[in-house]
């Protein structure tokens, strides 16, 4: 759940690539528009089809629907709770830069604090093998456990599903509405049954697992001098 837990930097690495296929990993660009196609030399049949409104009226309504809307965020979610560090242990998504560059990972921690109406996220990551401290804000929703940022025309809401607080937590990101699931630790060992809920989670959200990315227990960043602080304007974590 770093709530990128890298759906960042992909962000900008995938728009060219995303815009046909929609972080990812954080994952992106998928415009619905409705089609109507009246097949047939039945007057009766096209009168009928043009009068079914109700019926267009909710497909339209579903195509429109965010894809991140049905996801429910963690029962009585507490941002107090939830601040600290978070170590990234796993993302899945179908964004095309992490299934090129998998073998290319780095280590992740993110350190969550609360602000008054917003929550703040910073990410320690290395970046041409330079620690960077990447800073963020993300905005609370009225439904606890739901957050969400626009820099530059770009809308990324987030979704804590899941978490105990102290051990894991399982968040949702949705940038150009794709989807991207991230798993978090408190340290780097999440146990199988937490693994497991995370892999269905990631089928029933239609990516297959093979687009699961574990990332290195190694190498992280805790800190970063103040000539490598960015505050970003893509809203990626």
């Amino acid at each position: 759940m770093a709530v990128k837990i890298e759906e960042e930097e992909m962000a900008s690495r995938d728009s060219s690539e995303d815009k046909e296929q929609v972080h990812g990993g954080i994952p992106r660009i998928n415009i619905f528009k409705a089609k109507h196609c009246i097949s047939g030399s039945n007057a009766d049949q096209q009168a009928k089809q043009l009068g079914e409104t109700g019926g267009s009226g909710e497909r339209r309504r579903t195509q429109n629907r965010n894809p991140i809307d049905p996801i429910q965020a963690q029962q009585n979610f507490n941002v107090q709770q939830f601040a600290g560090v978070w170590r990234l242990f796993a993302v899945a998504s179908k964004c095309s830069h992490l299934s090129t560059n998998n073998h290319r990972l780095e280590a992740v921690i993110v350190k969550v604090s609360d602000q008054t109406e917003a929550m703040r996220v910073n990410t320690l990551r290395k970046l041409d093998g330079i620690c960077w401290d990447i800073k963020q804000e993300y905005k609370k929703a009225a439904i606890p456990g739901r957050f969400s940022r626009k820099n530059r025309g770009l809308t990324t809401d987030i979704v804590i599903s899941e978490t105990d607080y102290t051990n894991y937590a399982i968040v949702f990101f949705q940038q150009r509405r794709k989807i991207t699931l991230k798993l978090y630790g408190r340290t780097t060992n999440i146990n199988e049954a937490v693994q497991r809920k995370f892999r269905q989670l990631v089928l029933n959200n239609n990516i297959p697992d093979i687009l699961i990315y574990k990332f290195p227990d190694y190498g992280f960043c805790e800190t970063a001098d103040e000539f490598h602080q960015l505050d970003d304007d893509v809203g990626t974590i």
